[in-house]
């Protein structure tokens, strides 16, 4: 969430996002990561990081999560 706020400036701190995801162990580590988010937030965090960033970022994003998957088997 703070990457998306980026302390009042403009934009998402795309760099911050990407590199707290790619610490992010496993999938169920970030299935922890979004029921935690919902509860904090009230909000969805894949849907916010869509909101967010742009088309390629997202994608970007979606990939080092389905890295995830990869790594965790």
């Amino acid at each position: 969430k703070m990457a998306f706020e980026n302390d009042g400036w403009l934009g998402t701190n795309t760099a911050a996002l990407r590199n707290t995801l790619r610490e992010i162990p496993s999938k169920e580590e970030f299935t922890k990561t979004i029921k935690s988010y919902q509860k904090l937030y009230n909000s969805n965090l894949l849907k916010d990081m869509s909101d967010e960033l742009q088309t390629t970022e997202y994608n970007e994003m979606l990939q080092i999560l389905a890295e995830l998957e990869t790594f965790a088997k």
